[in-house]
């Protein structure tokens, strides 16, 4: 039972290609199968990560000619296919599962390592461009009509879609249960009253490539400029989050220096407990839009790449969380009018308890589990 997965992370991508692949490659262990990870190297990549949690990395040099042919799913370069193979131990090794997760990764990359893998499952959310792959998994699908991907995959691919399959820690099913007897967004039965919604927790992904946690921040500060200050956000306790690829911590830290009720952490071991406790999120798109929903942690949402703006304006449609839109166009002003809205007003615990129910509603947090069963009749030898 042999797993490979061809997945990046940099300040430039970002780290949820890996993040939601080592959710799977937990499971898939768990299930006895022997997981290793191919990964190019790229400044703020998590191949050291990867190895802290036990899993044998395979180095695959940063030789591109255009470094962004492999983020934004332009292109590819041959020379990736070439160093896959390479760095496997064995040109004639079988894998019995290729999971692949790469926006610039294509049916032509697939094809050139059908003979390393029995099967081949690809991970995907842009719909752009052919696979040549047994399975295919897009989380964020929301209420297809038609598939996506019709006329992109192989007829007899197996699709995955929509947020019953997303990649979600076993902690955040853990947690749901305790998430579901909530009342209103603190726990309290009140709802007539916006004092319950005591913590906000602002994320923005492993790197932050648009900075968006120093424009809430900013938008933290406009709001303290209130006279007289509310209540409300006197008593506002603020956790922000940064990743562990984000290369502006120490700007962070001087920039938080002396706002009060505001704690900054860096690379969380456990975001479930993070998201729980929280009443409201600051953050964007991507997987943690399924966390939170998952755990019924209404969002307040900025997409900061061009592949989240669709879905995020999708779940918004359905009344799971706020989306103000694209991260070039969304000022600090706007995020502190959009704070003020939720937390300020006498409904706003009725509201976000809204987009909680809604949220709940479309994630049970059992996805990776329902992924493993439909791979493991060939991790069996089926």
């Amino acid at each position: 039972m042999r797993v490979l997965f061809r997945a990046d992370a940099s300040v430039e991508i970002g780290t949820g290609h890996i993040m939601r692949c080592a959710t799977l490659a937990d499971a898939l262990r768990q299930a006895g199968a022997a997981v290793v990870f191919a990964c190019r190297a790229l400044p703020g990549d998590l191949r050291a990560w990867l190895s802290e949690q036990g899993y044998p990395v395979l180095t695959l040099p940063d030789d591109l000619a255009d470094n962004t042919s492999l983020s934004a799913g332009t292109g590819i370069d041959g020379s990736d296919v070439t160093n896959a193979k390479t760095a496997l131990p064995h040109s004639d090794f079988l894998y019995d599962w290729l999971v692949v997760d790469h926006y610039g990764l294509d049916a032509r990359w697939e094809t050139a390592m059908r003979a390393q893998a029995r099967k081949i499952l690809v991970i995907d959310d842009l719909a752009n461009r052919p696979h040549d792959c047994d399975v295919l998994l897009d989380q964020n699908v929301t209420a297809p009509t038609v598939s996506p991907y019709t006329g992109l995959v192989p007829a007899n691919c197996q699709q995955l879609l929509g947020p019953s399959f997303a990649l979600l820690r076993p902690a955040f099913a853990a947690l749901r249960a305790d998430s579901c007897e909530r009342v209103s967004p603190c726990g309290l039965k009140d709802t007539d009253s916006a004092a319950c919604i005591t913590r906000l927790l602002i994320f923005f992904g492993g790197s932050d490539p648009t900075q968006e946690c120093f424009k809430a921040l900013n938008a933290l500060r406009l709001l303290r400029t209130m006279e007289p200050l509310p209540d409300w956000l006197s008593g506002l306790q603020v956790d922000l989050i940064a990743g562990g690829s984000n290369p502006r911590f120490e700007a962070l830290q001087t920039k938080c220096l002396g706002m009060p009720n505001l704690q900054l952490h860096r690379q969380v071991q456990d975001m479930a407990a993070m998201m729980q406790q929280a009443d409201l999120c600051l953050g964007a798109g991507g997987t943690t839009t399924w966390e939170r929903c998952c755990l019924g942690l209404p969002g307040v949402v900025i997409a900061v790449a061009d592949n989240q703006v669709v879905i995020t304006q999708n779940v918004a449609a359905l009344g799971a969380q706020r989306y103000l839109g694209e991260s070039a166009k969304v000022t600090a002003s706007d995020i502190a009018s959009a704070l003020q809205s939720l937390l300020g007003d006498a409904e706003s615990a009725s509201v976000l308890a809204g987009l909680r129910q809604a949220g709940m509603a479309l994630v049970d947090g059992l996805g990776v589990q329902r992924v493993v069963a439909v791979m493991r009749p060939v991790l069996a030898g089926a």
